[in-house]
C-alpha cells in the first residue's frame, strides 16, 4: 500500500509555484504535517493539460487506485488534477469509491455537502479559466492571421519552408509539385502511377517513407500551391478515449468558410492550373471506360430531349461480330408504366460520333482565340458594371449610417422625443439591411464573374498543354482526355433522322453546334493545325 502524489504542468500555461518539484515538495511536507504512513510513489505529469482527464500519469494512478495498491492521493490543487468539472467529479467518484483518501495541499476537501460544494465551486472557475485562455490564445493567432502572419504548423506543405512567420518556396520540392501538377492534368496518370513516378526521381515525402494516394491528393487539392493559405479552416474538438498509438482522440470538422482568414503566399503553380486539376478530380470520379472495350466519349454525352446521360453499350452484328455504340438508357427502359416514356432517339456507331467530336477538337484547338474569347464574352463588362453599382450602395450605406447618429444626437440634446427617434431609426434601419442585402447579392455574382475569367485563364492554359500533347501519336485514353479537357458535356439530339451535337465547355458556355451529317472537316483541321506548326 502506497500513498500516491500527483503533480502536474500544464503545456497552455506555466505559473509560478506551479513547477513540479514545487509541488511534489508540498505535497510531502503535507504528508509529514498529516502523519500519513507507508511508502510514497510519484505520478509526474509533464507537459499535459488539465483539459483532457486521458493522461499517461493519470491513467496510471487511477488504475493503482483500482487494484488497491493506494490509500491517499495528494495533490497541491484541484486544478491540477483536472480543469475540467466533468472529469473532477468523474476522478473524485472512483477514489471514494475504492475508498481512497483525497487531500489537497491549497484547499480543504471533505467529504460532506459543503465540502463537496466548495470543490464543486471550485472547478467550476477552473473550468472557466482553462476556457477563457483558450479563447484568448485563438483570438491572438487569427488576428496574427489576418495580419498575414503564418503561425508554426507541425508540418509544413510539401514544397515549402517556414521561415520568419512566412511560407517561403523549397525550389528543389517546388519542382516536383509542377511534376504533378503536370502529370494529373496533362498526361492523365493516376495517383499510383504519379507515386512510382516520384519514387523513381527520388523525391521524398514530408511525412513518412513513401508517397501515398491521401499526400498526393493533398498536392492536388490544396489551393496553397495556388497562392492562397487558408487559417482557421478546421476545428478539433478532444473527445474520450484514445488512440490505438495512445494519443488524445480528436474529432476534427470543417468551420463555415466565412471564418477562414486567407494569406497571400508564393505561388508554385498559377490559379488556372489548379482550377484544371480541380475539374479533373471531379471527372475522375465518373469518368471510366468500359471494362471490356474503350470509349471516348463515356460519361460525357447526354440525350437533349429526356435529359439522361447516354450509354456506352456493344450490339450484335452479322458473323457474330461486336459493335461499339452510344445510346440513350430511355430508348430501351428498364422502368415500366407510370411517367417512364420511351425516348424516340438512335443509337449512333462510336466510331462516328468518335471522329466527328475529335474533329471538332482540332478546330477548337487550331484556332483557340475564337473560343477563348467567346468563354470570357461579356464577363469583364459585367465585373466593371458590378462594382459601380457596388460603390454606389457603400455610399448610400455609409449616408443612413450618418442619419442613424444624427437621429442619437438629437435626442441626448432634447430635439427630439424617444418616440420619434425610434420610428425614424427603425425605418434607418430597415433600409440598412437592404442596402447590405444588395451589397451581399452583388458581390455573390462578382465571385461568380470571377470564376468565368478564372475559367478564360485555365482554358487558355490548357490550350498551350493540349497543343503539346498532340505533336504525338495518342491512345484512345489520350483522346479522351484531351475531350475532357475541352469538354465538360456533350447534348445530342435528333431531327427526324437527323444528329446535332452542342460542345458545352467551362462555365457551360456552348463552344461548337453542329450536325452530324459533316459540318467539321477533320482532314481541313489536322492540316490546319500541322500548318500552324504544333
Amino acid at each position: 500500500m502506497s500513498v500516491a502524489i500527483y503533480a502536474r504542468v500544464s503545456t497552455l500555461t506555466q505559473v509560478d509555484g506551479t513547477s513540479l518539484d514545487s509541488q511534489i515538495d508540498f505535497c510531502q511536507k503535507k504528508i509529514k504535517e498529516l502523519g500519513i504512513g507507508g511508502s510514497i510513489e510519484v505520478f509526474r505529469e509533464e507537459g499535459a493539460s488539465g483539459e483532457n482527464i486521458e493522461r499517461p500519469q493519470m491513467d496510471r494512478l487511477r488504475e493503482n487506485v483500482k487494484n488497491g495498491s493506494v490509500t491517499h492521493v495528494i495533490c497541491t490543487h484541484p486544478d491540477r488534477l483536472s480543469r475540467n468539472l466533468v472529469d473532477k467529479l468523474l476522478v473524485c467518484g472512483e477514489f471514494e469509491k475504492s475508498n481512497v483518501e483525497l487531500i489537497f495541499v491549497d484547499t480543504e476537501y471533505k467529504n460532506t455537502p459543503e465540502g463537496q460544494l466548495f470543490f464543486n465551486m471550485q472547478s467550476a472557475i477552473a473550468q472557466y479559466e482553462l476556457a477563457q485562455i483558450r479563447k484568448r490564445t485563438v483570438t491572438g493567432r487569427i488576428k496574427a492571421a489576418e495580419r498575414g502572419q503564418i503561425l508554426p504548423m507541425r508540418t509544413t506543405p510539401y514544397g515549402y519552408e517556414f521561415q520568419d512567420g512566412k511560407l517561403v518556396i523549397n525550389e528543389e520540392e517546388a519542382k516536383f509539385v509542377r511534376m504533378v501538377y503536370d502529370w494529373y492534368v496533362y498526361k492523365n496518370l493516376t495517383l499510383r502511377e504519379i507515386g512510382e513516378k516520384l519514387h523513381e526521381l527520388g523525391a521524398k515525402p514530408r511525412r513518412g517513407k513513401q508517397w501515398n494516394a491521401s499526400s498526393i491528393g493533398r498536392i492536388l487539392n490544396s489551393e496553397t500551391y495556388a497562392g492562397t493559405f487558408y487559417y482557421n479552416r478546421r476545428e478539433t474538438k478532444k473527445v474520450k478515449g484514445k488512440t490505438k498509438s495512445g494519443y488524445v482522440r480528436k474529432a476534427i470538422s470543417m468551420r463555415d468558410k466565412d471564418d477562414w482568414v486567407s494569406i497571400t503566399v508564393p505561388a508554385i503553380i498559377d490559379k488556372a492550373l489548379f482550377e484544371l486539376a480541380q475539374r479533373q478530380r471531379e471527372k475522375n470520379k465518373t469518368f471510366s471506360g468500359n471494362v471490356k472495350h474503350e470509349y471516348m466519349l463515356k460519361s460525357l454525352l447526354r440525350c437533349g430531349h429526356c435529359g439522361r446521360k447516354w450509354q456506352a453499350t456493344t450490339y450484335s452484328g452479322r458473323k457474330d461480330q461486336r459493335y461499339r455504340s452510344y445510346r440513350c438508357p430511355n430508348k430501351f427502359p428498364r422502368k415500366y408504366g407510370g411517367e417512364v416514356k420511351k425516348c424516340d432517339t438512335h443509337a449512333i456507331r462510336a466510331e462516328q460520333l468518335e471522329d466527328f467530336i475529335w474533329g471538332i477538337v482540332f478546330e477548337i484547338v487550331s484556332q483557340p482565340k475564337k473560343y477563348i474569347e467567346r468563354i470570357g464574352e461579356g464577363a469583364k463588362a459585367h465585373e466593371i458594371e458590378i462594382n459601380e453599382t457596388i460603390g454606389a450602395l457603400k455610399i448610400r450605406f455609409e449616408d443612413l449610417n450618418k442619419q442613424r447618429e444624427k437621429l442619437k444626437y438629437m435626442f441626448l440634446n432634447d430635439l427630439i422625443t424617444e418616440e420619434e427617434m425610434q420610428r425614424d431609426m427603425s425605418g434607418i434601419n430597415k433600409d440598412i439591411g437592404i442596402v447590405e442585402n444588395q451589397i451581399k447579392a452583388l458581390q455573390s455574382n462578382q465571385d461568380e464573374q470571377t470564376n468565368k475569367l478564372l475559367a478564360k485563364e485555365s482554358f487558355e492554359s490548357m490550350m498551350e498543354g493540349i497543343q503539346k500533347m498532340l505533336k504525338e501519336e495518342l491512345s484512345m485514353k489520350e483522346r479522351r482526355h484531351i475531350i475532357s479537357l475541352i469538354m465538360d458535356e456533350i447534348v445530342l439530339y435528333f431531327d427526324g433522322d437527323e444528329a446535332k451535337v452542342i460542345c458545352f465547355g467551362p462555365m457551360e458556355h456552348i463552344l461548337k453546334e453542329a450536325k452530324l451529317s459533316g459540318d467539321i472537316d477533320i482532314e481541313s483541321c489536322s492540316q490546319r493545325f500541322a500548318n500552324m506548326g504544333y
